[in-house]
C-alpha cells in the first residue's frame, strides 16, 4: 500500500504539469503530446517545490505541499476547460508500419525487462543509498519532522559530505509528501525519481519522433533502456535523473523554438534551466551552459527580442536560488577547503589533468553497465551517416556546445577539488555523465539518418511525419 502511496502523491502534480504545458503549447499529435506529458512532469514538481519552499520560508511549515499541487492542477483543469474545442486532449489517430512495429516490439520486450529488474531493485533497497541517505533524505527529515527550526539542515557546522549546501528541490517534495501521507514513507522519494527517469523517456522520445522519425525515436528509447544505469539511479533515490531531465528538456525546446519561434517555449526552456539549479550545484553549471546554447540560437535566429521570454521563465527559480545561495545556504566544500596558493598548484599540476582525462576517457566508454555502450552508438553512427537535409539550418551545434561546456566545467572542478582526485573521480563521474548522457542521446539521434531512411520506407503513416 505504501508503494502505491508514494506514486498517488505526486500525481496532481504530475498531471498539473502536463495540462499547463499542454494548454500552453497547442498540437494533439502523438509524438507531441508524448513530449508535453514528459515536460509537464518534470515542470510541475520543480514548481511545486519552488513555491512550497516560498511558503515553508515564509511561514515555517511544509503543509502547503498538497494544496500547491491542487492549484495547480485547478489552473490546468481550468485552462483545459476553457480550451477543450481548440486544444484537445486527445491524440489524432496514427498507424506504424511493418518496420516501426518491429522496433516498437523490442522496445516493449526490453522495457518489460528493465520493469522487472527496477521493481526487484527498489524493493530491495526501500531507503535508497547512499545519497539519498546523507543528503536528500536527511535534509526532507529536517524539514518534516521540525518545520520551525528546518534552517538546521543548512549549517555550515554539517559535515562537508552532507552537502548542506545543495539545493533543496528533491527534499522539499519528499517533505512535502511525507506531510500529506502522515509519515515518512521511503516510497515516496523512489517515486519521484522514477518519475523524472519517465520524463527523460518521454522527452527523448517524443522530441526525436516529432524532429525525425518513429522508428528513430524507438531507436534512442532502446539504446536508453540499455543503460541499466538510469533504472539503478532511479530506485537509488538520487538527484542525477532530475538533473538530466531538465539539461534534456531545456535543450529539446531549443529545436522546437527553432522550428516554431514560439515564445513559450522559451519560457519552458529558462524554467528548465532554473530548475536544474534548483536540483543541484550541477545544475547551476548549466545555467551558463544551457543559457549560452539558448542566446546563441537567439543570435543565430535574429531573435534576440524572444530572450526576454527565457529570462522571464528563469526569474522565480534563478531569484529562489540566489536567495538561497547568498543568506541560507552554507559554503561549497569545494571552494571552501582551497586557498589561493594550493589552487595554483592544482591547476598548473599536469599529472592531474592526465589523471582525469584517462578517467573521463575509460567512463565515457564504460558508461551505462549495458550491451549498448557509447562506442557502439558512435560505430553505428558512422554507418547510417549525418542526415544532412533535415539537419539544415537546426541548433545541433548550440546543444552540441552546451553538452562540451557542461563536461569542461566538470572536467575543471576535478582540477581543483580538495579532495583525493582518486576518491573523487571514483564515486562521482559516472554520476556526471548520467546528467549529460540523456541529452548527448538526443543531439546524436537528431543528428543521424533514420531507420526509415536508410531502409528506403516511406516516412507515412509514421506518426512523426504527421507533426
Amino acid at each position: 500500500m505504501n508503494f502505491l502511496l508514494g506514486y498517488l502523491v505526486f500525481l496532481p502534480a504530475i498531471l498539473a504539469g502536463g495540462l499547463l504545458v499542454h494548454q500552453l503549447w497547442g498540437g494533439n499529435q502523438p509524438a507531441r503530446l508524448l513530449f508535453k506529458f514528459g515536460l509537464g512532469a518534470g515542470l510541475g514538481l520543480g514548481m511545486t517545490s519552488l513555491v512550497t519552499f516560498i511558503l515553508l520560508l515564509t511561514t515555517n511549515t511544509i503543509s502547503g505541499f498538497f494544496p500547491v499541487q491542487l492549484l495547480l492542477l485547478g489552473c490546468g483543469l481550468a485552462l483545459t476547460w476553457h480550451n477543450w474545442k481548440t486544444s484537445p486532449l486527445l491524440p489524432v489517430k496514427f498507424a506504424l508500419t511493418r518496420e516501426q512495429k518491429i522496433l516498437l516490439s523490442a522496445f516493449g520486450l526490453i522495457l518489460l525487462v528493465m520493469l522487472s529488474a527496477y521493481i526487484l531493485y527498489a524493493l530491495m533497497t526501500p531507503s535508497g543509498r547512499f545519497d539519498a541517505w546523507m543528503i536528500y533524505n536527511r535534509a526532507a527529515r529536517f524539514i518534516y519532522r521540525d518545520p520551525p527550526n528546518w534552517r538546521d539542515l543548512l549549517s555550515s557546522e554539517m559535515y562537508w559530505l552532507f552537502h548542506a549546501d545543495y539545493p533543496l528541490l528533491i527534499p522539499v517534495n519528499v517533505a512535502g509528501a511525507w506531510n500529506t501521507l502522515g509519515g515518512e514513507i521511503m516510497r515516496a522519494p523512489q517515486a519521484q525519481s522514477a518519475y523524472f527517469l519517465l520524463g527523460i523517456f518521454c522527452i527523448l522520445m517524443g522530441a526525436i519522433a516529432s524532429l525525425r522519425s518513429t522508428g528513430q525515436s524507438l531507436l534512442a528509447g532502446i539504446a536508453l533502456l540499455s543503460m541499466p544505469v538510469f533504472f539503478y539511479t532511479a530506485a537509488r533515490e538520487e538527484a542525477d535523473l532530475t538533473v538530466a531531465f531538465f539539461m534534456l528538456a531545456a535543450l529539446a525546446l531549443l529545436f522546437f523554438y527553432n522550428r516554431e519561434r514560439t515564445a513559450v517555449l522559451a519560457v519552458l526552456a529558462g524554467l528548465c534551466a532554473g530548475l536544474a539549479g534548483w536540483t543541484k550545484n550541477e545544475g547551476l553549471l548549466f545555467l551558463l551552459t544551457g543559457s549560452f546554447a539558448w542566446m546563441l540560437t537567439f543570435h543565430q535566429q535574429r531573435q534576440w527580442q524572444d530572450m526576454k521570454w527565457y529570462l522571464l521563465g528563469l526569474a522565480l527559480p534563478l531569484a529562489v536560488i540566489l536567495y538561497f545561495k547568498l543568506f541560507l545556504a552554507p559554503p561549497n566544500d569545494l571552494f571552501e577547503q582551497s586557498s589561493s596558493a594550493g589552487l595554483g598548484e592544482k591547476l598548473t599540476n599536469l599529472e592531474r589533468y592526465r589523471v582525469i582525462a584517462e578517467s573521463f576517457f575509460k567512463q565515457i566508454f564504460a558508461f551505462g553497465n549495458g550491451k549498448v555502450s557509447i562506442l557502439l552508438l558512435a560505430v553505428y553512427g558512422l554507418i547510417v551517416g549525418m542526415d544532412r537535409t533535415q539537419n539544415k539550418g537546426q541548433p545541433i551545434p548550440a546543444a552540441a556546445s552546451a553538452i562540451l561546456l557542461q563536461l569542461t566545467g566538470y572536467f575543471l572542478i576535478y582540477v581543483i577539488t580538495p579532495h583525493d582526485i582518486h576518491w573523487h573521480l571514483n564515486t562521482s563521474l559516472y554520476r556526471l555523465m548520467i546528467h549529460v548522457f540523456p541529452s548527448m542521446l538526443f543531439v546524436f539521434f537528431v543528428s543521424i539518418a533514420g531507420p526509415e531512411t536508410i531502409l528506403a520506407i516511406s516516412p507515412n503513416p509514421s506518426i512523426s511525419r504527421r507533426f
